[in-house]
């Protein structure tokens, strides 16, 4: 399907202008079209944006791995050991239609060193309700942990000296 003319976008949104019982060359109206028309270019600018270069970008940033290293592999390798078996019983919920929100682990870059997430894991469902995939949102909570450490620290400091 080609993509519309900017001209046609613009007398599409003076079609709807007419269609909700205004006129669009009335004034405060005339530059509607244009400012529609923007909205909507930034609103989808991202269906232009190769998804794989995204993901390259997030896996890299935040493991080290490449798009191609994770898409379609097992996420254990982020997985520290330890807790191999506790996310194991995380994604069996997931497959069994939870979603788990909010939940803060540690996970394994490529270069061994840890850092901490907060994750967000849903089912991905297809049109019978069946689950056929799973979706994992990590978002880094290093800089947080860090500061509340620093602040456990602090108050530990703080009362050992207000108890001498």
């Amino acid at each position: 399907m080609a993509r519309p003319s900017e001209e046609e976008a613009l007398e599409a949104v003076k079609t709807l202008i007419r269609w909700a019982g205004d006129d669009p060359r009335r004034e405060g109206l005339r530059e509607t079209p244009k400012r529609v028309a923007r909205a909507f270019e930034e609103l989808f600018a991202g269906y232009r944006e190769d998804p794989a270069k995204i993901l390259d970008r997030v896996f890299e940033d935040a493991a080290g791995y490449s798009a191609a290293e994770m898409v379609g592999s097992s996420f254990d390798r982020l997985v520290p050991i330890e807790e191999r078996e506790t996310a194991q019983n995380r994604l069996q919920s997931v497959e069994d239609g939870q979603t788990l929100r909010g939940i803060e682990v540690e996970r394994l870059r490529k270069d061994g060193s840890r850092v901490d997430v907060a994750l967000t894991i849903s089912p991905i469902f297809d049109a019978s309700r069946k689950v056929v995939g799973i979706s994992a949102v990590a978002r880094d909570i290093s800089e947080r942990r860090l500061t509340e450490r620093a602040l456990a620290e602090s108050e530990a400091k703080f009362r050992a000296v207000a108890e001498t």
